[in-house]
């Protein structure tokens, strides 16, 4: 049961740290339902390396976006943040580079305000990229621009409760 992985079980204390409720959010792996043959669920997915695959991936994100209307998207790792720039020629030429989470938070893009999707180009998204949950301390153990008022993924997650989520009463 997905609710009992490592990702799940740390991300909902996370969340819960935070004060943001896992209902207000939308997030997202971008690669769909694709698991290692190995015993282990995480690294680098087997998906990347048939194109096809990875071209359904983006029509299913976007039809995920039409019918949930999510305001912020909430990327689970640096990989789902890099291939969004599949789906956003904005986001392609700002995210040029990036490899990094050290690089995301140099440029200040670990919460992106108003990104558009190529497919819906009269919706306005918020990214925001957090260290994958799959390993316990992803979250604490980043440290991420102190300028922007966050030290780590829970200081993080407050200050997009605190200026996205908390704006209107739903995220949808």
């Amino acid at each position: 049961n997905e609710l009992y992985s490592k990702t799940w079980v740390n991300m909902t204390a996370m969340f819960k740290e935070a004060k943001v409720e896992l209902g207000e959010c939308f997030f997202t792996n971008f690669i769909m339902g694709v698991r290692a043959a190995s015993k282990r669920n995480t690294g680098p997915s087997p998906a990347l390396g048939h194109p096809a695959f990875v071209e359904a991936c983006c029509e299913l994100f976007i039809r995920q976006l039409q019918a949930q209307q999510p305001r912020v998207i909430i990327c689970l790792g640096m990989m789902p943040f890099k291939l969004l720039s599949l789906v956003s020629s904005g986001l392609r030429i700002r995210s040029i580079g990036i490899d990094t989470f050290k690089e995301l938070d140099a440029r200040k893009m670990s919460v992106i305000p108003d990104v558009q999707f190529d497919a819906l180009p009269d919706q306005r998204f918020v990214v925001v990229t957090i260290c994958h949950p799959s390993y316990k301390l992803n979250g604490p153990k980043r440290f991420v621009d102190n300028k922007g008022g966050y030290s780590n993924e829970i200081t993080l997650l407050q200050a997009v409760k605190k200026n996205y989520l908390d704006q209107t009463t739903a995220t949808r």
